[in-house]
């Protein structure tokens, strides 16, 4: 019986272990890569230079106080404000005036002046008379919520969703009626006597920005009353209803248009022109710096002659407009010199529940001759003086005036002695003449009274004079 072969043991030759050696050093250094690959892209990635570096220590500055605060201050405080607090001094460090932390109603105005749209009921609300307390529904939309709900003109408001509106503002009972599409609302109300409680769901509400009519036979009226994206589409609307019913003259009515969107008023602008620049945005951010050309197409002829017309409160987009139709040669400019802002306003969204933005100035504009409308404003080629010349402090004075209840009641004053008693007790005291303010009044008041308040020739000058200018032209 052979005896067992004894197994030799495992040798390699020196190449073997050299080549061996080699794979072992590549699979540690794989490794390592592969450690280190995989740490460099799920760490923190570092500030790529210095300025970035220095900035994030600032912000860890701004955060280690901030805790500092919530935690060791010896009263409690409420972190929301303090933030709160914070981003408003941000905004007024800037010595922008148009920099602004909006919270809760002024972001609620802000959103409504940009978009044009809000969540509401469909009503308008005024004080019962003059120094008053007592809130009364003036208006009712046709087809809103409020009067499908059985709300009507005249009824007395005393509370929404069960919070009473006493010693409230109309802007703080205007805050609380809107809200959210789909959202509930009750509305607890007295009416001869009774007392009624109406549910409703909010609806979104549209803000029109523009009215249209004919003054004349041919003489074609356009009043447009801010820029917002619907803006445009509606005067396109606008120029083909008058278009199709023979119009000859066109007058644009820009007074007190405050502005709005920056490309609303571009498109709308673009309506009346074929070529030319509207106008540029100049900004040290090239994303902002931009050069804004019309197109071709035109929802107007071009030998149809247009008048604009603006005053001291025609700003921002509107002034965008007026300039860009007047250096192209496409309008002549009626009425007084316009406010004189150039600039253009972000808004950074910060929250939806509460509201919250930020807007501050990013770019200046210039129209197509390159004019920087801060300097001074649009220059009319015809300048139409106010029947009632105020000076710049009356101008203030009246500015303040029409926020107040006191006026705003006798807007629907039907007391014929106690509304002149008023208005020659507000005119006193608030050192404004009587005839103007008496013509400022009954002028409103005419124009509550019509189907929509377009205008209303017996008390707007300005617009009487143009007319009366186009009437007489060959």
């Amino acid at each position: 019986m052979n005896p067992k072969k004894q197994e030799s043991p495992l040798r390699f030759s020196n190449e073997q272990i050299l080549f061996l050696s080699i794979i072992a050093v590549l699979l540690v250094v794989i490794l390592l890569l592969g450690i280190t690959i995989t740490r460099n892209e799920f760490a923190f990635k570092p500030a790529s230079t210095l300025e970035e570096r220095r900035r994030e220590r600032q912000v860890k500055k701004f955060e280690t106080v901030y805790n500092y605060i919530l935690a060791t201050y010896v009263e409690e405080v409420d972190d929301y404000e303090l933030l709160s607090a914070a981003l408003l001094g941000m905004a007024n460090y800037l010595n922008d005036p148009y920099a602004d932390y909006a919270l809760n109603e002024d972001a609620m105005h802000l959103q409504e002046s940009v978009q044009g749209d809000y969540g509401g009921i469909g009503l308008e609300l005024r004080y019962l008379h003059a120094n008053s307390s007592v809130v009364v529904v003036s208006t009712i939309y046709d087809n809103g919520v409020a009067k499908r709900a059985g709300a009507m003109v005249g009824d007395h408001l005393l509370m929404i969703n069960g919070q009473p509106i006493t010693g409230k503002s109309l802007d703080e009972i205007t805050y609380l009626l809107r809200g959210a599409v789909g959202s509930q609302l009750e509305l607890s109300l007295l009416r001869d006597e009774q007392l009624l409680s109406l549910r409703m769901k909010r609806e979104k509400v549209e803000v029109p920005t523009v009215f249209f009519d004919f003054i004349d036979e041919g003489l074609g009226y356009v009043k447009i009353t801010q820029f917002t994206p619907k803006t445009a589409q509606a005067l396109e609307h606008a120029l083909l209803s008058l278009n199709r019913k023979g119009l000859r003259h066109l007058i644009l009515d820009l007074r007190d248009n405050q502005g709005g969107e920056l490309e609303s008023a571009i498109h709308a602008s673009d309506l009346f022109l074929s070529e030319g620049t509207i106008v540029e945005t100049r900004s040290r951010a090239k994303a902002q710096t931009r050069l804004y050309k019309a197109n071709s197409a035109i929802s107007i002829a071009s030998d149809v002659p247009i008048v604009i017309l603006i005053n001291q409160n025609t700003a921002s987009a509107a002034e965008v407009m007026a300039g860009a139709l007047q250096d192209l040669g496409r309008a002549t400019i009626y009425g007084r010199g316009s406010y004189g802002k150039s600039s253009v306003q972000a808004v950074l969204v910060l929250d939806s529940q509460p509201s919250e933005y930020f807007t501050l100035t990013v770019a200046h504009y210039y129209t197509a001759s390159g004019r920087n409308i801060s300097v001074d404003g649009i220059i009319p080629d015809y300048r139409i003086p106010s029947p009632f010349p105020l000076t710049q402090g009356q101008v203030n004075a009246y500015n303040q005036l029409i926020l107040e209840p006191s006026y705003q009641a006798l807007l629907s004053s039907l007391d014929e002695e106690e509304f002149d008693l008023n208005v020659v007790r507000l005119a006193r005291e608030w050192l404004l003449p009587v005839d103007f303010l008496l013509w400022d009044i009954r002028y409103k008041q005419a124009l509550q009274e019509l189907p929509q308040p377009l205008y209303h020739l017996t008390y707007d000058y300005a617009l009487a004079t143009v007319v009366k200018t186009l009437q007489s032209a060959p």
